[in-house]
């Protein structure tokens, strides 16, 4: 379900060294090329392939490529070993037919936290564990931003979150929510939709696309 790549390009105030240093060899070697690049000229693509060539046969590329692979073995592990586990659970909690699509996944450093979905079954994804089964739960979390799932949208983002965030991580994990994973703009709108979400997961029969409907005719009335 779950394919992987390597390095992407999401950064955060704090940077690694490894990350720095290629920075900083990018800057150094730049001082021509760059320039066109900037200005996008027409030599812009030539200019970005030589700067992109010496970068990538950089000992500081390479250094910080290792820790990206090293992150995407530590992701690809851990996604293996909750799969069978973590994709029943999801089924069991939406009703939706999880199991048939595959996700590809671009891995980015460790030191850029970062998770998003780009469409077309494509996620970026990218940090430290926080907490145990931390990124089986947010491949979840991305996996559902497919509109073929919940996509986009504050509502439909609260009950994601309720989903993947919340459920899922207390299943996997034990405990209880509140407190609360996901958005703090998004806590008044789980807060609200609490009482029928657990009505909903006390349901014999699950249909996250009916509840969603449900709560989004509550929602347009308040």
């Amino acid at each position: 379900m779950i394919q992987g790549t390597e390095l992407g390009a999401f950064i955060e105030n704090e940077i690694h060294p490894s990350v720095a240093a290629v920075q900083k060899l990018v800057r150094e070697l730049s001082a021509v090329d760059y320039s066109l690049v900037i200005a996008r000229s027409e030599e812009t693509p030539a200019a970005a392939a030589r700067l992109l060539a010496l970068v990538k046969d950089s000992s500081e590329f390479g250094a910080a490529r290792q820790e990206t692979l090293e992150l995407r073995t530590e992701v690809d592990s851990e996604w293996r070993q909750n799969a069978a586990r973590s994709t029943a659970l999801m089924r069991e909690v939406t009703g939706f037919e999880f199991g048939q699509d595959t996700y590809r996944v671009f891995v980015t450093h460790p030191s850029m936290r970062n998770g998003a979905y780009f469409g077309n079954q494509e996620i970026a994804w990218g940090g430290m564990n926080e907490w145990p089964n931390y990124r089986t739960v947010y491949l979840w979390h991305e996996i559902l931003h497919d509109e073929k799932w919940l996509g986009t949208g504050e509502l439909n983002h609260a009950v994601l979150e309720l989903v993947a965030d919340n459920e899922l991580r207390v299943r996997l994990n034990g405990g209880e929510y509140p407190p609360w994973e996901g958005h703090p703009s998004l806590t008044p709108i789980r807060e609200r939709i609490l009482p029928q979400w657990r009505e909903y997961l006390a349901s014999p029969g699950k249909d996250l696309r009916a509840f969603l409907a449900k709560v989004s005719d509550q929602e347009g009335k308040t």
